[in-house]
């Protein structure tokens, strides 16, 4: 307000001034009339009230409108500064490239690289690039083909993939990952050609020749056998054994395969009957016995233990074990020719009797049989009936020399 103050201040003074003039300038003789002064004082305060109203608004206009105005194009100008430099900020070279490409490029879903299998085979070499899906690649080479080099575009690789090379015309192989690509190099052997490169189903093969490339002969892996497997090896070994004239030798074997197989029948049958042949008679009873324990119905075991008892003097024993199992007697006709002989030794020739004769009919040519069926009625009383199974004997099948003169003697 002090501005205002010295501004109505010169104005005052101003006016003093240009009154004392203007009486100055009033010829002598004359004077201002009442009138004229009125005006001029009217003509004053109008000029006075403007130049007021000039001065108020101009203040006004200074402290509410562009004082404040230009605080605010203070306060944005930082701001619209830093947006501009942003805005002009230089790009790299890459950064410009990489804004063209995905400006241009589609955007496409990126593939991984699983695993890579190497397969050698005669003269030929086959990489297997297994992907989760088809994409474009590339293939290039220098040194004189020694070195191969492939790009997978738009592919990630997996961790761990580090493939055998061995037997292979590839004498190394290394993956990195670059801008977004997969880039495979491999050092190969010389002489080494690309045969055959595509896709089978999200597979890259890649198939490469080399004529100095050696065939590749598979490596027997030894696979663990199993007890049962083992105890065949073994019972095998030991028919050979057998065959060899090796006995001794092959009921070590026959026992080891045993104890590795206790079901298997075949082993200890065959087992038993060694032992009983070379006179381990008490071993081969244990070995039945066992047998019998898991198989009692099994007419082998039943059979030769039987035999065990009739050669001990337990006939009875022999015709109870016998009599505990109904085999059919096509397939087991030797079993009951036991049973019918310790029958005829226990003195009941007419269940002897019955046996032979079903034994003749199954088998008519077997000499034996029909010795035991003449005996059997000859010890019933029917003579005629036993010399007709005398002669029968003499024509079937020869018999011993001491059967035959025993037969012989009952004809005469």
């Amino acid at each position: 307000m002090s501005l205002i103050n010295t501004v109505l201040k010169d104005l005052e003074e101003s006016q003093k001034r240009n009154e004392q003039n203007a009486q100055n300038d009033i010829p002598q003789g004359l004077s201002k009339g009442p009138d004229g002064k009125k005006r001029s004082k009217r003509f004053l305060s109008f000029i006075f009230i403007f130049g007021l109203l000039i001065i108020l608004g101009f203040g006004i206009h200074f402290f509410w409108i562009a004082e404040p105005f230009a605080k605010k194009l203070q306060i944005a100008q930082p701001k619209h500064q830093e947006a501009i430099a942003v805005q002009v900020k230089s790009l790299t070279k890459d950064e410009m490239q990489k804004a063209e490409q995905q400006s241009i490029t589609p955007a496409v879903e990126t593939a991984s690289l699983q695993h890579v299998v190497i397969t050698p085979e005669s003269q030929t070499t086959i990489v297997s690039f297994n992907l989760t899906q088809d994409i474009h690649y590339s293939i290039s080479h220098e040194n004189q083909n020694t070195a191969l080099f492939l790009t997978l575009s738009n592919t990630t690789l997996a961790d761990g993939i580090s493939p055998s090379v061995e037997k292979t015309s590839i004498q190394s192989i290394q993956f990195k990952t670059e801008a977004n690509n997969v880039l495979v190099t491999m050092q190969l052997l010389p002489e080494t050609t690309v045969e055959k490169l595509g896709f089978v189903q999200h597979t890259l093969q890649l198939v490469l020749h080399n004529p100095n490339q050696t065939a590749v002969v598979p490596e027997k892996k030894e696979v663990a056998l199993t007890p049962v497997e083992q105890a065949q090896d073994k019972f095998q070994h030991a028919v050979d054994l057998i065959n060899a004239g090796d006995t001794y030798a092959a009921m070590n074997l026959l026992g080891e395969a045993m104890n590795l197989s206790p079901s298997d029948r075949s082993i200890r049958e065959t087992y038993a009957a060694l032992l009983i042949k070379n006179g381990y008679v008490a071993r081969a009873k244990l070995v039945l016995s066992k047998g019998l324990m898991t198989d009692p119905s099994y007419a082998p075991y039943i059979s030769m233990q039987a035999h065990i008892y009739a050669s001990q003097g337990l006939p009875t024993r022999a015709l109870q074990l016998l009599q505990s199992s109904s085999p059919s007697m096509k397939d087991y006709p030797d079993y009951y020719a036991l049973m019918a002989a310790l029958y005829q030794k226990k003195g009941q020739y007419m269940s002897a009797a019955q046996i032979y004769d079903q034994l003749t009919q199954l088998q008519p040519d077997n000499s034996m049989w029909w010795v035991g069926l003449g005996v059997a009625l000859e010890s019933t009383g029917k003579h005629n009936a036993a010399v007709e199974a005398y002669q029968r004997a003499l024509t079937g099948k020869p018999l011993t020399p001491q059967v035959q003169a025993f037969v012989k003697g009952r004809l005469d």
